[in-house]
């Protein structure tokens, strides 16, 4: 009998050591013929499930955090859950960059139930273009469902979502998960609070937290992750949110952020600003019917 020399496969190769992934994982020979070829291997990163077209946009921090993301950056008709101990401790400063670069190019931004209005100021400083910019406040236990039409919508092109209070039901959590998917185009962000974490687990393809680095960082981020699809990555992030974004034009501009023809009363325009600032404004979008009619105006002095 003679022996038949085989080859190695070239995609063949050793394990990725540190377990970041991003497609550096073991994988067996295999011949052109094997009905195996094409199976996802759980040491190796994916964006999506098969036949996804997935839409990546770059986070903004490089390759220190772009490089340990299934798509390469923020994946688009996908929903990313960020969670954190306290609102305000750096999570907005993560996704400051793709909302500087949506909104300059002309998409819409949502931000849904937020536990703060963000400084308009601090947003321009960011690049944010404040005329692309809504903000909705839903009454009481409407903010899942506001965060799910938002994120069915094609005509946005981000949506943040913060679930603070009553803990969000898995068939809610579902329900988001899929309405990400019908928006390739739109970056979706849920934000949720620490217990999240274990209240089992998240149909989100991809879960973070994100913590400060300490009072000796004040200019730094520490994030996790929890979730994604490919292997785990057990070390944590240390991000700097000092800098600008990069590939975002940063500009500040002294004049209302919403145009005077599109505040009306009915929108919930509140102004944001200083003694001897220029007057900039917020649209605080309240998520009720349309067709609800406005309270009644009180007379001075009522």
């Amino acid at each position: 009998m003679h022996a038949t020399p085989t080859t190695a496969d070239p995609d063949d190769h050793a394990p990725d050591p540190d377990g970041a992934g991003g497609g550096f994982a073991w994988t067996r020979a295999r011949s052109a013929s094997d009905p195996l070829a094409h199976v996802w291997q759980a040491s190796r990163l994916s964006a999506g499930c098969a036949g996804d077209a997935v839409l990546a946009q770059p986070t903004g921090f490089g390759a220190a955090l772009d490089a340990h993301l299934p798509a390469g950056g923020w994946g688009g008709g996908q929903l990313t859950e960020v969670v954190t101990r306290d609102p305000g401790v750096g999570e907005f400063r993560l996704v400051l960059p793709v909302l500087a670069r949506a909104t300059q190019a002309g998409r819409t931004a949502m931000l849904i139930a937020p536990p703060h209005v963000p400084h308009p100021w601090a947003l321009e400083a960011h690049g944010v273009d404040l005329r692309h910019v809504l903000i909705v406040a839903p009454g009481a236990g409407q903010a899942p469902w506001a965060i799910e039409q938002a994120m069915r919508s094609a005509a946005l092109g981000v949506v943040l979502g913060w679930a603070s209070g009553a803990p969000l039901r898995s068939p809610q959590l579902r329900r988001l998960a899929l309405a990400a998917r019908e928006a390739p185009a739109c970056t979706s962000f849920l934000f949720r609070e620490w217990p999240a974490l274990f209240q089992g687990a998240t149909p989100a393809p991809l879960r973070l937290t994100v913590e400060p680095a300490g009072r000796h960082a004040p200019e730094q981020i520490v994030v996790r992750i929890v979730k994604r699809r490919g292997p785990p990555l057990e070390r944590p992030i240390v991000l700097d949110v000092a800098l600008h974004p990069a590939g975002v034009s940063v500009r500040v501009r002294a004049r209302p952020a919403v145009p005077a023809a599109r505040i009306s009363p009915a929108a919930g325009v509140r102004p944001e600003h200083s003694e001897g600032a220029p007057r900039t404004y917020m649209a605080v979008l309240p998520a009720t019917s349309p067709t609800a009619p406005a309270p009644p105006a009180q007379a001075p002095g009522a």
